[in-house]
């Protein structure tokens, strides 16, 4: 009798575990809510709005210049833009695990960006620059469809049509050039750096 007490005990608390449980993003009780545009869905909870805005504000505009500077056709899906409050809860917003070094990530069968509002990274960026660096990546994909573009290629292009900072890529690239031969691209190719400093080098 104590043993199925114990066991039915178990259940019950197991279910109401389950049940209960709030998602992640819910896991404090803030209220989340979503902006939608012509071609974005952002996902936000409602404190971050003043941080977020430039990015709301601009998405427009990003979108329609990279269409038209990458070529990308003019019926697209619209994507979901997910603000996390740190890369730990960005993590848990993404479909798959996005790599170690990554503050912000691009699903582009998804269609789908997940950004964090805390860096891991030493220097500022903005969040309008790392908004445009993950769209890139999706627009990329929708010109390209299912071929296989080189990562150095695809982040390359992101940095570029980022406008992310010129003088600190140049900081990070000299010593790997005047230290050394640098990777060559087929190198790269085959076998893209994971740790933090070398994938952005």
């Amino acid at each position: 009798m104590c043993r199925l007490f114990v066991s039915l005990s178990l259940v019950i608390l197991t279910a109401l575990l389950t049940v209960g449980a709030p998602s992640p993003a819910l896991a404090q009780g803030e209220a989340i809510t979503s902006t939608t545009t012509d071609n974005f869905r952002f996902v936000y909870r409602e404190r971050y709005l003043p941080v977020i805005r430039p990015v709301l504000d601009h998405a427009e505009e990003a979108h329609a210049r990279l269409v038209e500077r990458l070529g990308a056709p003019e019926e697209t899906p619209v994507i979901e833009v997910r603000f996390a409050r740190n890369v730990e809860e960005m993590r848990r917003l993404c479909p798959r695990q996005p790599p170690g070094w990554a503050d912000a990530v691009a699903f582009s069968p998804e269609n789908l960006i997940v950004i964090s509002l805390t860096s891991n990274h030493h220097r500022p960026v903005s969040l309008e620059t790392v908004f445009r660096h993950e769209l890139s990546h999706i627009v990329l994909r929708w010109i390209v469809g299912e071929a296989r573009v080189p990562r150095w290629f695809n982040e390359g292009l992101a940095i570029v049509e980022s406008g992310e900072q010129p003088y600190e890529r140049f900081k990070q690239l000299w010593p790997g050039t005047a230290g050394g031969r640098p990777r060559r691209l087929r190198e790269l190719d085959n076998d893209f750096p994971d740790r933090e400093f070398e994938a952005n080098r």
